[in-house]
């Protein structure tokens, strides 16, 4: 469970007592808050996702489907 505090200053979640976001709060509408970290950890995980193959283990069964 994640406590969620919404007061004036500041938005707050602290899941078992964690603080995991709090940023300041912005007065405009639609806005999207974006941590550059977390931008910067889509890249490399998107271009990890894009660049790699599924190869089976050696130890993985694989049968010939043309049987």
């Amino acid at each position: 469970m994640a406590n969620i505090t919404a007061n004036l200053p500041r938005p707050e979640v602290t899941p078992r007592g964690r603080l995991v976001v709090s940023h300041k709060r912005t007065s405009s509408t639609g806005a999207t808050i974006t941590d550059p970290a977390h931008v910067n950890l889509a890249d490399e995980m998107r271009e990890l996702f894009q660049n790699s193959r599924a190869v089976p283990a050696q130890d993985d069964p694989v049968r010939d489907v043309g049987d």
